[in-house]
């Protein structure tokens, strides 16, 4: 963040042109919705993330753990 701070404090980001910085966010704004459709790469990751979590030994956790017995 301090990057960012310092870039705005001397006036960089105001200098830059409207057009430069409209055409930035459009198109970080079509990789975000292009990762989020079904195979992209946040639906990849969250498949994954789900998956081992499904996968794994929580199972023998969750038994060991006396907090979760009546689960």
């Amino acid at each position: 963040m301090e990057g960012a701070k310092s870039l705005h404090g001397c006036g960089a980001i105001r200098k830059l042109p409207y057009t430069i910085l409209r055409e930035n966010a459009e198109e970080w704004k079509r990789l975000a919705v292009e990762a989020g459709r079904e195979g992209g790469s946040c639906d990849k990751n969250m498949e994954a993330f789900v998956d081992e979590i499904m996968f794994s030994k929580a199972d023998e956790v969750k038994d060991k753990d006396d907090c979760s017995k009546g689960i």
